[in-house]
């Protein structure tokens, strides 16, 4: 295999080692071996890894080695899944160890977690499974090799998982998100993938490994892209309550591993990120971020002694202490904040100086109102 950097005259054996590379790097040739000769990857990367080889060609082979087997489904992506589904392969995972099988390998070739992807042909709910558990494997073996580097296929991989929510917009047209749409499918496994992710860094905190600390950052940026993007869904409001508060506020943020040792640190991540745009309204993505905390954590924070909800009890006092103060204020100057901000059913009641939610019931019971008093406009200065 050439070396990384050419320095000098490039041999006649060198040369052709590059070309034999660019061979095995084109889409036709990598297809094959995933189709037919799996064990040809596992012997390329343990050399790529014994011999620290990590050029421009191999970043190529890897980027459509990991394409053409997301587009086979009988690919080692598939099949080197877990015992019950797999058997022996899915506990080995002997390709998926290959080509992770060191931080510095996960590290250097940028590409392994950068395949191609078109909105023209988007990826369904099997291939964003089997991207998700090669892009576990990579984390986890990045967070366990130490604090020293960052891993540029990380990067690659966080800028493509927001293709999985690009639905997520205010022309979304839904009447009811039941368990089973794709859309839920997809933004509960999202939510597995995060969860597991916690789950790795809090395995290292308690194996006393020094992981790497952009990694609280990078987790909590995917949240907040998250947050920011379910934030645009209004209405209905049993959707955007459905997505906003229990398939994430719920389920990600309050689960358990968001209560270990490396869990608490990126929670509190989230929790600054939230509270910091909030405070940047009348912006317009923090005026749809303060909708979507009011949506979730509501106008009542909860008792101190109550275990429902303790983990967000500092954030919800400091966002309703900001409500009272300011939101009247910001609503009289500029009106059309509350048609970004609030979800169906939530109001600016200014002859009373409050906001209001409304409830509508579907068993037909009555409906109901939930008030929040807050201080009347500050004078406009002139």
């Amino acid at each position: 295999m050439p070396d990384n950097d050419y320095k000098g005259e490039i041999t006649a054996m060198q040369t052709d080692a590059m070309r034999l590379l660019l061979a095995m790097g084109s889409p036709k040739f990598c297809r094959a071996v995933v189709e037919d000769s799996p064990r040809s990857i596992i012997m390329l990367f343990n050399a790529v890894h014994t011999q620290s080889k990590y050029n421009d060609e191999i970043k190529i082979i890897a980027k459509n080695l990991v394409t053409a087997a997301l587009a086979n489904r009988n690919s080692f992506l598939y099949h080197e899944n877990d015992f019950y589904s797999s058997g022996l392969e899915g506990i080995t995972q002997p390709v998926t160890t290959a080509l992770c099988q060191s931080p510095k390998l996960v590290r250097s070739i940028e590409t392994l977690l950068n395949p191609e992807y078109s909105r023209r042909d988007p990826w369904d709910f099997d291939q964003w499974n089997a991207y998700f558990r090669l892009l576990l494997k990579v984390f986890s073996t990045h967070v366990r090799g130490g604090p020293t580097e960052s891993a540029s296929s990380l990067h690659w991989a966080f800028l493509k998982i927001s293709w999985i929510y690009s639905d997520l917009n205010k022309e979304l047209r839904l009447d009811d998100l039941r368990p089973g749409d794709d859309l839920e499918r997809k933004l509960r496994l999202l939510g597995e993938l995060i969860i597991d992710m916690v789950n790795v860094v809090n395995d290292a905190v308690k194996d006393n490994i020094d992981y790497p600390q952009h990694i609280v950052q990078d987790i909590a940026k995917l949240v907040f892209s998250l947050i920011e993007a379910a934030s645009l869904v209004r209405k209905p409001r049993k959707v955007s309550l459905r997505i906003q508060k229990t398939l994430i506020w719920d389920e990600i943020l309050n689960s358990s591993p968001f209560r270990g040792a490396a869990g608490r640190i990126i929670l509190m991540e989230i929790h600054n990120l939230l509270i910091c745009s909030v405070k940047s309204c009348p912006n317009m993505d923090s005026v749809k971020i303060l909708g979507y905390c009011l949506n979730v954590m509501g106008f009542e924070p909860v008792d101190k002694d109550s275990q429902y909800g303790s983990c967000w009890r500092k954030i919800h006092l400091a966002l309703i202490d900001w409500v009272k103060k300011d939101i009247a204020t910001l609503l009289e100057k500029y009106p059309r904040m509350a048609g970004e901000c609030f979800v169906e059913g939530m109001s600016y009641d200014k002859e009373n100086s409050r906001l209001a939610i409304h409830y509508q019931w579907e068993d037909e019971a009555e409906d109901s109102y939930c008030y929040l008093k807050i201080d009347p406009p500050k004078p406009m200065s002139m």
